[in-house]
């Protein structure tokens, strides 16, 4: 051991530098003489070494610290680095040039480890490295490097700064690249989820907030009470009032009158004209509308003209049924004559959009049979009929035809009849049915020729789903099916006749139609056996004893009123589909409430009771003849309203006080709205009682009879 000349640390005797400071520590002179290794100031020639006195590279060598190696303290003796001999010394015996004595006697040769002496291994300079002597760095040129022995076939280290700065250029570079498309894709995300939020929020329906309503069930919105009761709001424009409400199918609607300014405004002036005369040209119009699906009436404002075309014929509205039914206006023009193309007529429909107050496009119901008429061949139309879908008109026109008859020429104007139909959020009518006269050419024995010319019509018969033809026979069609119903006689109500009358049809159920309103024309008529029977005979009157009055409850019930000779033929009958009557009271009893004073005064089909005006009161009797209240007014007489009771869910009032239309669910304005759930419950009870005698399957229709009669005509007409 020896000690650390300038801390006193003890140092082992084959360390050259202290390891507690690092200063170089001599070795003693018995332990280097031992090791064979010469001492300093001996001169020793060593190959490839710069001899003292010769001159050194004036070529600047880099001084590359080497990592891990401290620099030690304190200068090296006579230039040298301790344990290697000082250049001139001389060589111990044992070596060769070259090499020097270590721990075990030699330097190994080129690209073999050599022994580091206590130090560490980067501390000894490899071959080719520079070093230090005196200060200055001097290459370490031992080896040959012609074939690069000399470095163990490494580049010169000088190279490796170049290739770790340009590493790192490179290293830099491709992070800026990938950082930015790193950026950029995150940019790119984000601006994508914030328009995809956006258009979520868009969205009608929002799961998230749909949720939320399903959790807050605790705490329901109050629900907006169902409106019972609706008064009509009158208004006028230049001068016309729009004050004549009746019903068009399933909707409440005003007479049309002129507004060409567009200005209207509640109407007070009680002396305003009360509908339009006359067209004024203008194609301006305005009406008053109201249907179940609206809390009030509102105004509709029709601008009919378009460039080019004058006024033909005035306005007309038309509803389906239903609790929102479908509102279409209808109107003909007649485009101006231009160079050589003559003038002609068009009919067209727009459905009314009854939240905004707007028109839909225009729906021509021109077709290819009535391309050719004008003004001269009397074009008209007139509505028809009304469905839950579907609202029926009819175009009517006429032309000159020719015919032979008995060798001569002869011509004849011969009636054309189309029926069309317009249907909800459809762009197209639809062709239903086309009729015309027929000529009929018969010969007597002697072949004298005789022509009877057989005429087509069509008209409405104040029935649902349903209009009449007539030409040698009565036809009865569908609306919505485009088929015929059935068809009878023309001299149904009595054979002498040539022809019954036929104004007014209604449907019971089970296929049974009555026909007409008085004694003369009141048949019942089986459509599918084709049976008919005087409703006289049905009720079982007597030959003193006529029909007065027929009328419907909106359960399809037949309300049935007749009179006679003496009070006691004052009688009231219901009649169902099975044809079982049904009498209230009595004709006797009714007699005496009646007298000569008394008198009935109409049904309310809603509610199924009779007003009825006795010598001392003004009551309400129900089915079962028990009298169930008092009436101060009468709902609105709607003979001229041509509506099917059978399938109205609404009732039209029109108090004396007031004057105003008002509509209800069958109670009068003012007073509480009835249940009419227990109505319907008696009805269907009522049915089912009377189908009880008859066979399962009558009692099982009966009972959907009673249940819907709307959707049972639709059944029955199919």
């Amino acid at each position: 051991m020896k000690r650390c000349a300038q801390c006193g640390n003890a140092v082992p005797d084959n360390m050259m530098f202290c390891t507690r400071c690092g200063a170089p520590v001599p070795e003693d002179a018995t332990v280097v003489a031992s090791r064979g290794i010469p001492q300093p100031g001996a001169s020793v020639p060593q190959p490839n070494m710069p001899q003292p006195g010769a001159p050194r590279p004036n070529t600047p060598q880099a001084n590359i610290p080497q990592p891990g190696i401290g620099r030690p303290n304190g200068s090296t003796q006579n230039g040298s680095i301790p344990g290697i001999p000082a250049l001139g010394s001389p060589i111990p015996s044992g070596q060769t040039p070259g090499t020097y004595a270590g721990s075990a006697g030699a330097v190994p040769q080129a690209g073999t480890p050599a022994p580091n002496n206590g130090m560490p291994a980067s501390a000894v300079p490899s071959v080719g490295a520079p070093v230090q002597s005196n200060g200055n760095v001097v290459g370490n040129t031992q080896g040959n490097t012609s074939n690069g022995d000399g470095n163990n076939g490494k580049k010169p280290r000088k190279i490796l700064p170049i290739i770790i700065a340009i590493i790192v250029v490179i290293a830099l570079v491709a992070g800026g690249v990938t950082g930015f498309i790193f950026w950029r894709n995150a940019q790119q995300k984000a601006e994508t989820k914030s328009t995809t939020t956006s258009a979520t929020k868009s969205k009608p329906k929002d799961k998230t907030k749909a949720k939320v309503k399903t959790k807050e069930k605790t705490k329901p919105e109050p629900a907006k009470p169902a409106v019972t009761e609706v008064t009509m709001t009158d208004f006028s424009c230049d001068g016309n009032s729009a004050r004549d409400w009746k019903w068009t199918g399933g909707a409440m609607v005003s007479n049309v009158i002129h507004c060409w300014d567009g200005d209207s405004s509640v109407d007070s002036d009680s002396s305003s004209r009360s509908s339009s005369d006359s067209r004024d040209g203008s194609g301006e119009y305005a009406f008053g509308i109201w249907t179940p699906s609206l809390d009030e009436s509102k105004e509709i404002h029709v601008s009919m003209l378009e460039s080019g075309e004058k006024e033909y014929s005035e306005l007309q509205v038309a509803a389906t049924y239903g609790d929102n039914p479908a509102v279409f206006v209808f109107y003909a023009v007649k485009t101006k004559a231009v160079d050589t193309t003559p003038e002609s007529v068009h009919l067209f429909a727009h459905e009314v959009d009854l939240e905004t107050g707007e028109l839909s496009d225009r729906i021509d119901l021109r077709t290819e049979e009535d391309n050719l008429i004008d003004y001269e061949q009397g074009y008209e139309y007139s509505l028809l009929a009304e469905s839950r879908n579907m609202v029926a008109i009819k175009k009517t026109w006429h032309s000159d035809e020719k015919y032979t008859a008995n060798k001569s020429e002869q011509s004849a104007t011969i009636n054309h009849t189309q029926v069309m139909g317009v249907t909800h959020d459809s762009d197209a009518a639809k062709v239903l049915q086309t009729f015309q006269d027929k000529i009929v050419i018969t010969a007597d024995s002697d072949g004298y020729q005789y022509t009877k010319q057989v005429e087509a019509s069509a008209s409405g018969v104040s029935l649902y789903d349903a209009y009449l033809v007539k030409d040698n026979s009565y036809h009865l069609y569908s609306v919505e099916d485009n088929k015929e119903i059935m068809s009878f006689p023309l001299n149904y109500c009595d054979t002498d006749y040539s022809s019954c009358d036929l104004s007014r049809m209604r449907y019971l159920g089970k296929n049974i139609y009555v026909t007409g309103n008085t004694y003369d024309y009141s048949y019942v008529i089986d459509s599918t056996t084709g049976k008919r029977q005087s409703l006289k005979d049905v009720l079982g009157l007597s030959k003193d004893e006529d029909v007065r009055a027929v009328d419907q409850f909106s359960d399809g019930t037949l309300y049935v009123q007749t009179d006679g000779n003496g009070n006691e033929s004052k009688r009231v009958f219901l009649l169902s589909s099975d044809l079982k009557p049904t009498e209230v009271l009595d004709g006797p009893q009714w007699g005496r409430l009646l007298l000569t004073d008394g008198s009935f005064k109409g049904i309310n089909y809603l509610t199924k009771t009779i007003y009825v005006k006795t010598t001392d009161e003004q009551i309400i009797v129900d089915a079962q003849g028990k009298s169930v209240g008092k009436y101060t007014q009468l709902p609105l007489d709607d003979d001229s309203m041509v509506c099917d009771h059978s399938v109205m869910e609404w009732m039209a009032w029109s108090p004396e006080s007031s004057g105003d239309v008002i509509v209800t669910i069958g109670q009068a304005p003012g007073d509480p709205a009835p249940d009419l759930s227990n109505s319907s419950s008696q009805s269907e009870s009522d049915s089912d009682s009377s189908d009880s005698e008859s066979d399962s399957t009558d009692s099982s229709d009966s009972s959907s009879s009673s249940s819907s009669s709307s959707d049972n005509k639709s059944d029955s007409n199919k």
